[in-house]
């Protein structure tokens, strides 16, 4: 069985990375820190105890809080899943005074991603660029005022307001994962159809799926796609309503997943839908094509409740690590991509919503 498969294949890489770690090199301290970082998930996942966990997108830094030092450090992690139909009223901040990345520098890095695509190395890349912002408000304020599915402020790290679940595990063994691509005007396409029949988000989106569910059938079995493209709105900046279009794939997993939850974790990072397809070589073309280090921007955040799991990607990110605020956004990237549509997709990607 899958699950099986990926149990052997990832306790053999601890075991290679174990031998590894006997050797003094600076590369053996960063592996022996990321396994100490799924371990310790597993160990508290498998104790049934709650917590609360960040994990950057490259997996190198692993953050692992129970719910009293979550509290202490003054670290929120919110979950709302109510629906929002498309009439809701949202409108975003306008006052984030962003310092826009430039067209032509904004085309360097579209240009080597194309050119990779034409080249046969990747068929979807989700190109990203980091904007410093200039914000009226801070970080814990932006937190308290935006409305999102998912939001989480770290002080002095990050805060991020997202719209996009990871995976989720129920009380039944079964996993899910729900990616999200392809996005289209809810005022110039009222039904959603213009979006349901478009062939470069199709396409993007059709990439995707078939990547998850790839993903999925590592960590588990019975892989089934739910529900395949359908559209929920979502807003955008300058108050935009959009249609986003998501699919619903599940499996099954063993009994044991949660002694198992920080090795199904590592095998399925990065998520898919923001890094792109085939992922390996994908993630050798960001490195090359993207100028900052994403850091925990399209990562995971996720909360643990002793049972059940629920986490997302972390996008729509702020990172407030230093005095200057940035703000990373992007977009995927295909054959049929116009580098001016995706350099705007760039800039409306740039806001916080709000009610």
């Amino acid at each position: 069985m899958h699950f099986i498969v990926i149990a052997a294949n990832v306790n053999l890489l601890i075991q290679v990375f174990s031998i590894i770690l006997r050797k003094k090199s600076s590369k053996t301290n960063i592996f022996g820190k990321i396994l100490t970082g799924f371990q310790k998930i597993s160990q508290l996942a498998g104790a049934s105890m709650p917590f609360v966990f960040f994990v950057s997108f490259d997996k190198r830094q692993v953050m692992i809080f129970t719910t009293e030092e979550a509290e202490k450090a003054g670290i929120r992690f919110e979950v709302n899943h109510q629906k929002w139909d498309s009439s809701t009223k949202l409108h975003t901040i306008q006052n984030l005074n962003p310092l826009f990345i430039d067209e032509e520098s904004y085309k360097i890095g579209f240009d080597l991603v194309v050119k990779n695509i034409f080249l046969g190395n990747s068929y979807l890349l989700n190109y990203t660029l980091c904007t410093p912002v200039y914000p009226t408000i801070r970080a814990e304020e932006i937190f308290l005022i935006s409305k999102a599915k998912y939001k989480a402020i770290f002080p002095g790290k990050f805060v991020f307001f997202s719209p996009e679940t990871f995976i989720q595990i129920n009380s039944e063994n079964r996993i899910f994962t729900f990616p999200m691509k392809g996005t289209s005007d809810i005022e110039t396409d009222s039904e959603g159809e213009i979006l349901l029949n478009n062939s470069k988000e199709n396409a993007e989106h059709s990439t995707i799926v078939d990547l998850m569910r790839n993903d999925l059938a590592l960590v588990a079995s019975d892989i089934k796609v739910d529900q395949f493209k359908y559209i929920e709105p979502i807003i955008a900046g300058s108050g935009k309503r959009l249609w986003q279009m998501s699919s619903a794939i599940s499996g099954q997993l063993s009994n044991n997943w949660k002694n198992r939850l920080g090795e199904i974790l590592f095998a399925l990072l990065p998520a898919g839908s923001i890094s792109g397809a085939p992922k390996q070589k994908t993630l050798e073309i960001i490195n090359e094509a993207e100028a900052c280090n994403r850091g925990f921007y399209t990562g995971i955040a996720g909360i643990f409740d002793g049972n059940t799991l629920d986490t997302c990607v972390m996008i729509r990110f702020i990172d407030t690590e230093k005095e200057q605020y940035v703000y990373h956004s992007g977009g995927g990237i295909t054959s049929l991509s116009d580098y001016k549509k995706e350099y705007n997709e760039y800039k409306q990607k740039i806001y916080i919503p709000v009610f």
